[in-house]
């Protein structure tokens, strides 16, 4: 399979480079043709481009960590040249989205706000308890990262979000409070809360609590190493690569969840 790496000097980037040029026998299968950054280096090995078209002419798929601009960009790029796509980018609007979407009935595209194993089982657990605990539970959600991340919530606690959402038979969007201050913060039925927090180098944990009036189901997951989203991702790519286009796909959509 001849790959490329959109993203590739950022810091899954640099780890999926580790993996794939170290004649590494586990994903011997994965041919590293080039990567894409906004300053080309034709020394460099493999090839940086920083024009989408030379980066993917040849590939078969790409896997993408980058910004969402470029990432909406590259989608739109790979349904014209027949590459299919696996994108972890994080912080993308509703309409930016619905792009991956559009391109994707055109190209195999797989995209997860996280590429961990882990934390996609999470979310079918969180699914699974907001189902069976329904209305009777409140929800909050505590996420923690790194000072340089741009986005909040992350990607990742709003994948939780949602889950909780779908478990509860909710439209996420109208029950989402990002954060409480104020004497006028009460906290209403239904809602799911989001609690952020930025500091140090933290690569990422994510807490969902289920509150009762008599107990407290927790549900947690910390990310100890940034390798296991490249791993992850290759996993994806690994599943994308024998599937057709039609619609976008996702990590649950991998792991059969």
């Amino acid at each position: 399979m001849n790959i490329g790496i959109s993203g590739i000097n950022g810091r899954v980037g640099q780890i999926l480079k580790q993996l794939l040029v170290g004649n590494n026998a586990e994903y011997a299968e994965f041919n590293l043709m080039g990567g894409f950054a906004r300053v080309s280096d034709i020394d460099s090995q493999p090839i940086t481009h920083n024009d989408l078209g030379s980066f993917l002419d040849g590939l078969d798929l790409v896997i993408d960590f980058s910004l969402p601009e470029n990432c909406v960009n590259l989608a739109e790029r790979t349904a014209t040249h027949n590459v299919a796509m696996v994108s972890g980018t994080t912080g993308l609007s509703d309409a930016q989205m619905d792009v991956l979407a559009q391109a994707a009935k055109v190209t195999p595209i797989l995209h997860a706000g996280n590429m961990s194993l882990g934390v996609n089982l999470m979310c079918a657990l969180v699914e699974q308890a907001a189902s069976r605990l329904n209305l009777n539970y409140d929800v909050e959600i505590t996420e923690t990262h790194h000072r340089l991340k741009r986005d909040a919530p992350s990607g990742t606690a709003l994948m939780l979000g949602r889950a909780a959402a779908k478990g509860r038979g909710q439209n996420h969007d109208q029950q989402a409070v990002y954060g409480r201050e104020g004497s006028a913060a009460l906290r209403q039925s239904g809602e799911i809360g989001y609690a952020v927090r930025r500091g140090g180098g933290v690569i990422g944990a994510h807490d969902v609590s289920f509150f009762g009036d008599s107990e407290v189901l927790s549900l947690s997951h910390h990310a100890e190493n940034r390798a296991l989203f490249a791993e992850g991702a290759l996993f994806a790519a690994r599943w994308l690569i024998q599937q057709k286009s039609g619609r976008l796909y996702s990590m649950a959509d991998a792991l059969n969840i």
